[in-house]
């Protein structure tokens, strides 16, 4: 029987996704005490700035199964958070499968806005893979602050809704498989 990080990304996730992205600031007070720095305020306000008056943005991810590197297998990801031809985020995963079944080491770096150079980092944390492979937690250090993201895979297999939180804000995930 296959483990729940096996199902996860080499079943379900392999292949090639598309949907929307939307992030919001849900407290402005936490915000503004969040120790984050003017570099990540800037992002942030840039995004949301974007988003309010643009709308929600797309996202296409590119998920790529390795079962035979590593211990346990690899997997990698290239996600693209854009509006127009505008990219807004751009993110390079590789996941490290764990022999116990279930948890996973991310291995990620990210650019933000059109002019990747300037705004990039890398860095690495936790996920765990949940019952069947159907759902996610990632313990994701982004912007300054520590968020959790919660993706959970719907029964047909291609679609994926996540919901990403830290203290002070919210962002929305939904995609579908396209290949």
């Amino acid at each position: 029987m296959a483990s729940d990080n096996h199902i996860y990304y080499f079943e379900i996730g392999s292949g090639k996704w598309e949907g929307n992205f939307s992030l919001l600031v849900s407290n402005w007070k936490a915000f503004w005490s969040d120790p984050i720095g003017l570099r990540n305020r800037f992002l942030v306000f840039s995004m949301v700035f974007f988003q309010k008056l643009a709308g929600k943005s797309a996202i296409n991810s590119d998920l790529q199964a390795h079962p035979g590197e590593g211990s346990f297998g690899v997997a990698t990801n290239i996600v693209r958070i854009r509006k127009w031809i505008l990219t807004l985020y751009l993110l390079h995963e590789k996941y490290v499968l764990d022999v116990d079944g279930s948890h996973v080491k991310v291995i990620s770096e990210d650019h933000f806005g059109p002019f990747p150079f300037l705004f990039r980092d890398s860095m690495e944390y936790p996920a765990t893979i949940h019952a069947g492979g159907m759902s996610s937690t990632y313990y994701m250090p982004l912007l300054g602050t520590n968020w959790v993201c919660n993706y959970q895979v719907q029964p047909d297999r291609n679609h994926v809704d996540a919901v990403l939180q830290c203290a002070w804000a919210e962002a929305h995930e939904i995609i579908q498989r396209t290949h």
